[in-house]
């Protein structure tokens, strides 16, 4: 049970920033 609460808990955060990143990434392409 720890392990998929864990496992949940840091997806999540993780979704999130892989997010910012991926806008972050393309931001730059569209303005070139």
């Amino acid at each position: 049970m720890k392990l998929t609460i864990s496992r949940e808990s840091l997806l999540t955060p993780l979704q999130s920033i892989a997010g910012v990143v991926e806008k972050k990434q393309t931001m730059p392409v569209l303005s070139n």
